[in-house]
C-alpha cells in the first residue's frame, strides 16, 4: 500500500519557529564542528542522560561525560563528514542536524604528490558504487561495493595499520545485482546495516542485517519491494523523529520519492508495508538524493534531482513530520542549467547553513547552491548556481578535509577519458574559494567516498574504478588513494600556563597511532615515543615546550607552536568546592559559588567564551547555549593551584508550538481546531485571543469560532518558580463563501471563441480557485476564460469557485448559452485559371452581412491577377461566420523560340524555320499573313525578311517570336562585310575592339587572325566584334596582322590586313 502525500494542506501546519520534536532526546549543537582524533567534542541537547554510544559517521567515539544536556566525547580517527549519532537503548537513535568533519592540523593546499600510488582491490563484475562503514565495531572503516553485473556484493574488511592498507575481501551473495549502497544502524543495536538498491531496474531494497562482532562479519538478508519503481539512491534518516531511522529512496524510472517507515522494536528489524510515496511535480524521474535539515528546524528535508536531464534542476520537500505522522510540503522546484547527476549537502562557507553541491555531467563542473534561508523553519532558499570546474564527466562526490586545514573540500569522481579524481580544495578565504586539483588514476571512476582507512587520522579517498564499456576496458576495482600529507601537531592547553607545584600540568597533542612524538623543553628533548602527552609538576620543568611529530615512516617531521609553561611554588590551599543555584529556568540567572579557600583569585570559564572573576559569579539569561561545563581556576599567588569544574543543565521545557487543522483560515461554519504540542501533563495552558483571556479555555485543544490572533500562556507545574512560557501568535480567519456570478453572450457560433467574464465576489483573504464547465466536456481554471464550441446546441455553463485549501468553502452558478452552427459559403471564379498578366473575377455565392477577403477587400466580388489560394470569411446578422477558399492556377507565358537553317541566304534560296513553345501556329512575313499552320516551314525569300510566329500553348496562353533572315541580293557575302583597317585597344574607349560591320547578320561566318610569320593567333565563330588584340589572353605587339573571313558553304568571303596601334 502506498500513502500518497502530495499537498501541504492535507497535513498539520507547524507554526512555531522551533518545532516540538516530541522526542525525549534532542541534539541542539556540536562544538567544535571539525576536530582531530582524540579531541573532545561537546554535544549539547536535551535528555542526553542514558546515552550508550556516540558515533561520528559509523565509527564510535569514546564518551567522557554525560549529563542531561551535555555529552563530552572524543573524536575517533575513522570519523567521516556526517551527522553525529547518539544511541540510547531506551529512546533510540538521535541525529545531529549539523555535520562533523575529521580534521588533523595540516597546512592548506593539495597536490597529487600528497597521495601514495593507487591501490586496487578486485570487486565483482560491474562495480558501480562504494560506501564506507565500521561494520564489525573495531574502529576501522570497512568498504562496501555494489556490483551491477553480479548477484554478489563486495565487502573489504579493514585490517589496515597506519601507512599500510590491508583488507580481507568478503563477497556476499545478495541474490540479485545491486546499484547503490549506504549504511546505518536501523535496529538500534549499535551495528550499521548495509542497504543496497537493486540493479537491472529492479524494484527492491536489499538489507544486510548486521550481526558482526569484532573481526567477524555476519549478516542476514532482508528484501523490501517497492512496487512499480526502479530503486536508485537510498538515504537512512529518521524522518518522523521517533528514534528509528527510516529509508528514503529515489526512483530512476518515475517522479517519485519513497519513504519506508521503520517499525523496529527490541533490536528486531522491521518496516511498515505502507510505503509512503511523494510526487515530485515537474520531474520525470528522480536520482540524486540527500536528506538534511536545511532550515534549522531539526527536521531532515528531502533534496533530489532528475537523472541526466538537461536543465532538470533540483527539488526540495520541507519536513513537517512528528513522531508517527509523516508530513511534507510539496516539492519546491529550483531551476538551473546543466545535467545534474548526484548531489550532496554540506556547509561549505561555514555560515551554519548547509549548502547543496551537484555534479554537472556534461558541463565538466559541480554547481554550488549557497543556502540563503533567512529563518528557522522558513521555506529553504538557495542562490543561483556557482559552478566550479572539474575534469570531464563528473559523477559522484563527497566532502572531507583532505589537507587538514579545517575547511570542507569537495572530492569528485569522473567518468571521462582523462582518468582523474578531482579535489576541489577550499582555502577558507571566504565565499567559495575552491581550486581544482587533478589526481591521475588508472581507470574511469563513478562514485567516491572520503574516510580514514589506515588509522592515521587523515582522510583517504576510496572510489569505484568502473568498466569502460565504450573502450572495452574492464576494471571493477575498489581503488584507494592514501593520504600521506604531514600532520602539524597542536598542543593543548594553550599558552601561557601558570601552575603551582602540586597542580600537575598535562600537555597533549593529537591522539595518533603509528607516529612518534618528541617533546622538547627549551629546545632539549625530554620525552620521545608513542605518547601524545607530557606531564609536568616541578618548578624545574618550567619553560617553552614544543612537540615534534614524526609520521609517514619518517618522511614527515612537523613541530608545534611553543607553549609557555610556568610552574612555581605557592602556599597550599584547601580544595575548593563549587555549588550552584541549579535548577535554573531558561532565561533565569545561574549563580556559581566557590568555597572561600583563601585563594588570591577565582577565575571562571564556561560555554560561549564565558569568563568572570570572583568567589560567586552570575550567568545571566541562562539557556541551552550557555549551559554545560564551567571551570574554576583557583589561584594561589600568581599560579593556578587547582582547577575544578561543574556541569550545569538548564531546566528545559518542551519547544511548545500550536498546531492547527487546516491553513489558519476557515470557511464560515467550519470547525477550527488549535492544539498545543507536545502534550505534557507537567504544564497547564491558558488560551488568549489578542490580549484577552478566554474564559475556560485551559485545555490542550481550543476550537475558536471568531477570527483573531490566538496564543497560549504555559505554566510549569513542577518548577513553579520558572517564568511562564508563551507560544507564538497564530492568526485565525473565517471566510465568507464566494458569491458566484459571471457574464456570457446569449448566443454564440461554433468555431468562434466565446469570452466568459467572472464577476464574482470573493473574500480578500482568500486565494480563489476557478472551475468552469462549459457543458460540452470542456473545462478551464482561468478567472476569465475563452472557449470554442464545435457543435451547435444549447449548453449549461457552470462556474464553481472554491478557496485554495478549503474544499468546503465553495459555491457555484449556472447559465445557458445558445451556440449556432457555422455558415456554408462557396466562391465562383470566372475562369478556372489565368495566364501571366491576365485576371479573373471571384464571386461569393449568396448574400451575407459582411465579407472579409484575405486580400483585405470587403466586397462580395473581387478581381485578382495572380494565381494562388484566396479565402473569404463571411458573417451573418447573428455574427456567425463561415469561411471558404478557392485556388486559382496561374500559367506562365510560353517561351517561344525560332530557329533557322541559315540566318543569311542568297537571293532566291530557301530557308527552313522551326518554332517551339506553342501548340498552334500563325506565320507572317513582314506582316503578310502566310498560310502555314505547322511548327516548321520552308520558304524562299528574295529580300531580307522578318518572319513572325504567334499562337497558344497547351494552357491556352498566347505567345510570339520573330526572326530576321538576311538575303544577299548580290550573291557575295564578303561584299557586305566591312572590317576596320586599324584599331587601338588601349582602354580609352576609342576603337577598343576590331569590328566588322554587318558580321552580326552572318553567324555562319568565322574570323581567323594571323601574324606576319603566318601564325594563327586568334579565331572565333561567330565573331561578336570583341577581339582586343590579344593572343592566349595576353596583349600582342603593335603592328600589321592579317585576317581571313570564312563562311559556311562559300569558303573565304574576305581577307586583308589590320593595323594595331595602341
Amino acid at each position: 500500500m502506498k500513502l500518497l502525500l502530495k499537498y501541504l494542506f492535507l497535513f498539520y501546519l507547524i507554526v512555531a519557529a522551533n518545532q516540538a520534536l516530541a522526542q525525549d532526546v534532542v541534539i541542539e549543537s556540536v562544538t567544535p564542528k571539525e576536530g582531530y582524533s582524540g579531541q573532545i567534542v561537546d554535544i549539547k541537547g536535551v535528555g542526553l542522560t542514558g546515552a550508550d554510544q556516540v558515533f561520528f559517521g559509523s565509527v564510535e567515539g569514546e564518551i567522557i561525560n554525560v549529563s542531561d544536556q551535555l555529552i563530552e566525547a572524543t573524536v575517533p580517527n575513522g570519523a567521516t563528514y556526517d551527522n553525529i549519532t547518539i544511541l540510547n537503548s531506551t529512546t533510540g537513535l538521535i541525529y545531529s542536524s549539523e555535520h562533523f568533519m575529521l580534521s588533523y592540523g595540516g597546512e592548506q593546499g593539495v597536490e597529487a604528490s600528497n597521495f601514495s600510488p593507487q591501490i586496487d582491490f578486485s570487486a565483482e563484475s560491474g562495480l558501480y558504487d562504494v560506501s564506507v562503514s565500521d561494520l564489525d565495531g573495531d574502529g576501522k572503516n570497512d568498504i562496501i561495493g555494489a556490483n551491477s553485473n553480479s548477484n554478489s556484493a563486495t565487502i573489504l574488511r579493514n585490517i589496515s595499520t597506519p601507512n599500510n592498507l590491508s583488507f580481507v575481501e568478503t563477497p556476499l551473495n545478495l541474490g540479485t545485482p545491486s546499484l547503490n549502497s549506504t549504511t546505518g544502524d536501523l535496529n538500534g543495536d549499535g551495528k550499521p546495516e548495509v542497504v543496497f538498491s537493486e540493479g537491472d531496474d529492479g524494484n527492491r531494497l536489499i538489507i544486510l542485517v548486521n550481526f558482526s562482532t569484532e573481526g567477524n562479519l555476519s549478516f542476514t538478508r532482508q528484501f523490501i519491494p517497492i512496487n512499480s519503481s526502479s530503486t536508485k539512491r537510498v538515504v537512512i534518516k529518521d524522518m518522523d523523529l521517533d528514534g528509528k531511522p527510516d529509508l528514503v529512496v529515489s526512483d530512476q524510472k518515475s517522479n517519485r520519492i519513497y519513504i519506508v517507515k521503520n517499525t523496529s522494536a527490541a533490536g528486531t528489524l522491521s518496516f511498515s508495508g505502507d510505503i509512503i510515496e511523494l510526487i515530485v511535480e515537474n520531474a520525470q524521474r528522480t536520482a540524486g538524493l540527500d536528506v538534511e535539515d536545511l532550515n534549522g528546524d531539526g527536521k531532515p528535508d528531502i533534496i533530489t534531482n532528475q537523472f541526466l536531464t538537461d536543465g532538470g534542476g533540483f527539488f526540495i520537500a520541507s519536513n513537517q513530520s512528528s513522531p508517527g505522522n509523516f508530513s511534507f510540503s510539496s516539492f519546491n522546484e529550483f531551476s538551473t542549467g546543466g545535467t545534474l547527476v548526484n548531489l550532496k549537502v554540506g556547509d561549505l562557507n561555514q555560515d551554519n547553513r548547509p549548502d547543496i553541491v551537484a555534479t554537472l555531467f556534461l558541463s565538466s563542473s559541480v554547481a554550488v547552491f549557497v543556502n540563503e534561508t533567512t529563518g528557522t523553519g522558513e521555506v529553504p532558499q538557495f542562490s543561483s548556481a556557482q559552478n566550479l570546474a572539474t575534469d570531464l564527466r563528473p559523477w559522484g562526490l563527497d566532502f572531507g578535509d583532505i589537507d587538514g586545514d579545517g575547511n570542507v573540500d569537495i572530492i569528485v569522481a569522473n567518468t571521462g577519458p582523462d582518468k582523474t579524481v578531482n579535489v576541489l580544495n577550499n582555502d577558507g578565504s571566504g565565499g567559495l574559494p575552491f581550486s581544482k586539483v587533478s589526481l591521475p588514476v588508472e581507470f574511469i571512476n563513478r562514485n567516491i567516498k572520503v574516510a580514514d582507512l589506515d588509522g592515521d587520522s587523515k582522510p583517504d579517498i576510496v572510489f569505484s574504478s568502473v568498466d569502460d564499456e565504450s573502450n572495452n576496458i574492464p576494471a571493477s576495482k575498489i581503488s584507494i588513494l592514501r593520504n600521506k600529507r604531514c600532520i602539524v601537531p597542536v598542543i593543548t592547553p594553550e599558552s601561557p600556563i601558570n601552575a603551582c607545584i602540586g597542580n600537575p600540568v598535562r600537555l597533549e597533542a593529537q591522539d595518533l597511532d603509528g607516529v612518534t612524538f618528541e617533546w622538547k623543553q627549551d629546545g632539549t628533548t625530554v620525552k620521545s615515543g608513542a605518547d601524545n602527552f607530557l606531564e609536568l609538576n616541578d618548578a624545574a620543568e618550567s619553560g617553552s615546550y614544543t612537540v615534534s611529530l614524526f609520521s609517514e615512516e619518517g618522511n614527515c617531521i612537523e613541530t608545534s607552536e611553543a607553549v609557555e609553561v610556568s610552574i612555581t611554588s605557592a602556599a597550599a590551599l584547601p580544595s575548593a568546592d563549587i555549588t550552584s543555584n541549579a535548577p535554573v529556568c531558561t532565561g533565569g540567572t545561574l549563580t556559581l559559588t566557590s568555597t572561600d579557600v583563601g585563594a588570591t583569585t577565582y577565575e571562571w570559564r564556561g560555554p560561549e567564551d564565558f569568563s568572570a572573576t570572583g568567589i560567586s559569579i552570575d550567568v545571566e539569561n541562562f539557556n541551552s547555549n550557555t549551559a554545560g561545563r564551567f571551570y574554576l581556576d583557583v589561584y594561589s599567588g600568581s599560579c593556578v593551584i587547582e582547577t575544578k569544574s561543574i556541569t550545569v543543565d538548564v531546566i528545559s521545557s518542551p519547544n511548545f508550538s500550536i498546531d492547527q487543522a487546516g491553513e489558519g483560515t476557515y470557511c464560515v461554519g467550519e470547525t477550527a481546531s488549535l492544539t498545543v504540542t507536545p502534550a505534557d501533563s507537567d504544564y497547564t495552558f491558558q488560551w488568549f485571543r489578542g490580549s484577552e483571556v478566554i474564559s475556560g479555555a485551559t485545555s490542550q485543544t481550543f476550537n475558536p469560532t471568531d477570527p483573531g490572533n490566538y496564543f497560549v500562556e504555559i505554566t510549569d507545574q513542577v518548577n513553579t518558580f520558572c517564568p511562564k512560557i508563551y507560544s507564538d501568535t497564530l492568526a485565525v480567519a473565517f471566510l465568507e463563501e464566494p458569491q458566484v456570478d459571471f457574464t456570457l453572450p446569449s448566443t454564440a457560433c461554433i468555431s468562434t471563441p466565446v469570452a466568459f467574464a467572472n464577476e464574482s465576489v470573493i473574500a480578500d483573504e482568500a486565494t480563489a480557485q476557478f472551475s468552469w464547465d462549459f457543458g460540452d466536456g470542456g473545462t478551464s481554471s482561468d478567472q476569465d476564460p475563452t472557449h470554442v464550441y464545435n457543435t451547435a446546441g444549447t449548453y449549461d455553463v457552470v462556474l464553481e469557485i472554491s478557496y485554495d485549501g478549503f474544499s468546503s468553502c465553495a459555491s457555484q452558478s449556472t447559465k445557458q448559452i445558445v451556440v449556432n452552427g457555422g455558415l456554408s459559403v462557396e466562391i465562383t471564379a470566372s475562369a478556372p485559371s489565368i495566364c501571366e498578366g491576365d485576371n479573373v473575377v471571384l464571386s461569393v455565392d449568396g448574400t451575407f452581412e459582411s465579407y472579409r477577403w484575405d486580400t483585405g477587400e470587403t466586397s462580395p466580388t473581387i478581381t485578382v491577377d495572380q494565381g494562388g489560394t484566396y479565402s473569404v470569411t463571411v458573417a451573418d446578422a447573428n455574427g456567425c461566420e463561415g469561411i471558404t477558399e478557392i485556388s486559382v492556377q496561374e500559367f506562365p507565358l510560353p517561351d517561344v523560340t525560332l530557329t533557322a537553317s541559315s540566318m543569311a541566304i542568297t537571293q532566291g534560296d530557301t530557308v527552313t524555320i522551326s518554332a517551339s513553345g506553342l501548340s498552334d501556329f500563325q506565320w507572317t512575313a513582314d506582316s503578310t499573313q502566310l498560310s502555314f499552320t505547322e511548327g516548321e516551314i520552308e520558304i524562299a525569300l528574295s529580300a531580307t525578311t522578318t518572319i513572325r510566329v504567334e499562337g497558344q500553348d497547351e494552357n491556352g496562353c498566347f505567345g510570339s517570336a520573330e526572326i530576321v533572315i538576311q538575303v544577299n541580293e548580290e550573291g557575295n557575302i564578303g561584299d557586305r562585310l566591312t572590317p576596320m583597317r586599324f584599331f587601338s585597344p588601349n582602354n580609352d574607349a576609342i576603337a577598343q575592339f576590331w569590328e566588322i560591320d554587318n558580321i552580326e547578320n552572318f553567324s555562319q561566318c568565322g574570323v581567323e587572325i594571323y601574324d606576319q610569320q603566318g601564325n594563327k593567333i586568334y579565331e572565333a565563330k561567330p565573331y561578336n566584334n570583341d577581339w582586343e588584340g590579344t593572343a592566349n589572353g595576353s596583349p600582342i605587339p603593335d603592328g600589321v596582322y592579317y585576317y581571313v573571313i570564312k563562311c559556311e558553304g562559300t569558303g573565304i568571303a574576305k581577307s586583308g590586313s589590320i593595323t594595331l596601334l595602341r
